[in-house]
């Protein structure tokens, strides 16, 4: 082909030629392992994404079967009656049964427990310091007549704890809350954003 050129002029040109093709072909290559990265990193970010959805609705899922226990629990006739000797036999059935309660307390409107359960761990342990509990579970309870998760606190035992109230219903003047409790790291949802619970309790 370069037949008619100088051997120093043919040797650049056949250089120059090979070069090009080698830069040619790593350029190729670079783009098509460039697009393959792009495509599994793509590819694994949609896994993840429905992986995290499907998380997701399982937690949702746990968390709506727990605020409805909590619902009926509230309109129990044993919880209701407080003249009941039954009550904190209700609560025990209830904490062993429900996958994510912890412990489950009846109390009046100045935060004072009426009845707790009797399960391990301590429900009292759980329960907020004396003067949160207004704040977190009987103002609540109060303004929204409907079961709803409280803000994320820390425990009289030192645990992270978030709870499920519920106004008792019952006829009669006494206002009475239904709490229950749940420690965080007990059901791996330590992570938890505060919003997924306390966003909730706007809901009915």
């Amino acid at each position: 082909m370069f037949s008619f050129l100088k051997p120093g002029l043919r040797f650049k040109l056949t250089a120059a030629f090979i070069a090009l093709s080698a830069l040619t072909v790593i350029s190729l290559a670079y783009f098509t392992i460039q697009h393959s990265y792009q495509a599994l990193k793509s590819q694994k970010q949609q896994d993840e994404l429905v992986i995290a959805k499907n998380i997701s609705a399982q937690i949702d899922e746990v968390l709506g079967k727990a605020k409805a226990t909590i619902t009926t629990l509230s309109r129990h006739r044993d919880i209701s009656n407080p003249g009941s000797f039954r009550q904190s036999e209700a609560l025990d059935i209830v904490t062993q049964v429900t996958e994510l309660i912890d412990g489950i307390a009846v109390l009046d409107s100045n935060g004072k427990v009426l009845a707790i359960d009797r399960t391990a761990p301590d429900t009292e342990g759980l329960l907020p310091p004396p003067g949160d509990i207004k704040k977190l579970f009987v103002h609540p309870a109060k303004e929204n007549p409907a079961a709803q998760f409280t803000s994320i606190f820390l425990s009289r035992s030192g645990e992270i704890v978030a709870g499920i109230i519920a106004p008792v219903v019952k006829s009669g003047s006494d206002s009475r809350i239904i709490v229950g409790l749940m420690i965080l790291k007990n059901h791996t949802m330590g992570g938890i954003e505060p919003s997924r619970l306390t966003g909730d309790s706007r809901e009915e």
